[in-house]
């Protein structure tokens, strides 16, 4: 029970955090759509740790729980794609200005550029591939959402042992 809420501490201050910045982005950012994007990116750790500590001290919850919070990362990770698009003015702005600086896409995950032996995966910044990223990105949200749903329903044939005739011999 003390562990529990020693952790209710850090967890005030990111929530006390979260609310400085909404402030802040609310009074600073005159661009409504800018504004809106960076909500669900500024509101992702409050509602993270939200919905940590309610399921600690709900432990039932806590699988439920970390599908919401999982779900919702993964929807605050297609408005930071969408925000790059609008501070960008566009998919096709954001293509123009990559060529122009002869950057690339670097589709390798940074926790992998420990090994040297796996190649760098880059791609052209094409509107093409743009639009490949973000169908990849949102695609992740409705298959979270499907597994959960699978989850759950597993979960509840196991706990009503209705699934018992599978076993019967």
């Amino acid at each position: 029970m003390i562990l529990l809420f020693s952790a209710i501490l850090p967890c005030i201050v990111v929530i006390a955090l979260g609310i400085f910045h909404v402030y802040f982005y609310k009074t600073n950012t005159t661009n409504e759509e800018v504004r809106s994007a960076l909500y669900f990116v500024i509101a992702m750790p409050p509602i993270t740790v939200m919905g940590a500590i309610i399921g600690m001290f709900i432990p039932r919850a806590a699988g439920f729980l970390y599908a919401v919070t999982t779900t919702y990362y993964m929807l605050a990770l297609y408005m930071m794609v969408d925000l790059m698009f609008t501070m960008f003015y566009g998919k096709r702005a954001l293509s123009r200005y990559l060529q122009e600086k002869s950057k690339r896409i670097v589709l390798k995950p940074k926790f992998l550029k420990i090994f040297r032996c796996i190649p760098d995966f880059t791609v052209k910044p094409s509107i093409e591939n743009l639009l490949r990223i973000e169908a990849l990105i949102i695609q992740t949200v409705f298959v979270r959402i499907l597994m959960q749903i699978c989850e759950l329903v597993v979960y509840f044939e196991l706990r009503r042992k209705s699934n018992m005739w599978v076993h019967k011999k």
